[in-house]
């Protein structure tokens, strides 16, 4: 199950040499992931999210983003993984931050996934990577089976 909380700050930054200060309008979505709950069914329990946020919320809004400690360089991936850095030990299942600016249809983000999910990814890969070769393994008996039960008449590529 998938829940996901948003919330919205204002806030000024520049990001030298490229622009010169100026603000956006940002748009946050925190999405957790988890077995939903047996009671509510909910993957996270959104009011305990939504106090997290407020504190969060409250370091941004209406800001000078570049004198906030850690985001002296507040690009937008700067910003999801300050976020992230901030809520990670505090929301259980936290999957990822989706920071954009901009208005529909003419915006523009970035989405960051913590070492956790990288570690999943990892994970992942070495389990697919154990049943590809277990897989391979099956093939190849396989082969040697057909191979001497047609005998010379049996040719492989």
């Amino acid at each position: 199950m998938e829940t996901f909380k948003e919330f919205t700050f204002e806030a000024a930054h520049q990001l030298q040499p490229f622009s010169g200060l100026h603000g956006h309008s940002f748009r946050v979505q925190i999405y957790m992931q988890g077995e939903p709950d047996p009671v509510y069914g909910w993957a996270a329990n959104l009011y305990e999210v939504e106090a997290r946020l407020c504190t969060l919320r409250g370091k941004l809004d209406h800001t000078y983003l570049n004198n906030i400690e850690g985001l002296e360089i507040p690009s937008l991936e700067n910003v999801a993984r300050w976020i992230w850095q901030k809520l990670h030990n505090e929301v259980p299942g936290l999957d990822r931050v989706l920071v954009r600016r901009g208005c529909e249809g003419d915006a523009e983000g970035c989405v960051y996934r913590g070492a956790r999910a990288r570690k999943n990814l990892t994970v992942t890969f070495q389990r697919c990577e154990r049943a590809c070769h277990e897989l391979a393994t099956l093939y190849i008996r396989a082969i040697h089976t057909l191979k001497s039960g047609f005998g010379a008449a049996f040719k492989c590529c």
